[in-house]
């Protein structure tokens, strides 16, 4: 063990490890692979990959996973695993198999489990949906009329 004067205490393992005990209550472990393990005193964990992925746990159970192009994967504890990809898409799939796509323009597309997909335009006046038998239909909503009746749907196929 060496100790320095802050009071930082470091400990070399016959196995290769590296611990690393800070005065503020951080520990690190550096593994012979390259990964590096940070333990912060509120509970988060932040483990880095030799690859340069980044993997970091919350006190809650959330872990969010940022990769070396940016792209950043988000596991939520109700088991919903939401993807940020670099060029501003977010996809959203859910225990059940539902998926929902977020566009950077806006448009959204929905998948749902028994195959049936729906998409709707940037604008949201436009939602293209195709059934789990592969019937696609479009319906258009009249400018300035939304309420709860059906009146305000045009149906194109």
């Amino acid at each position: 063990m060496t100790q320095l004067a802050d009071g930082t205490k470091t400990f070399k393992l016959p196995s290769g490890q590296t611990l690393v005990n800070y005065p503020d209550g951080r520990r690190v472990q550096r593994n012979p692979d390259g990964t590096t393990i940070t333990r912060h005193t509120n509970g988060i964990q932040i483990a880095t990959l030799p690859n340069g992925v980044v993997n970091t746990k919350h006190p809650d159970g959330r872990v969010v996973q940022i990769e070396v192009d940016g792209t950043k994967i988000e596991r939520l504890v109700n088991g919903v695993v939401v993807t940020y990809l670099p060029d501003g898409i977010i996809i959203a799939k859910y225990k059940d198999g539902h998926t929902v796509q977020r566009n950077v323009d806006g448009s959204k597309i929905e998948s749902f489990p028994d195959g049936r997909v729906e998409q709707t335009s940037s604008c949201g006046r436009y939602v293209t949906k195709r059934d789990k038998d592969g019937k696609t239909s479009t319906i258009r909503v009249k400018p300035g009329v939304l309420d709860d009746s059906i009146d305000h749907l045009l149906v194109e196929e």
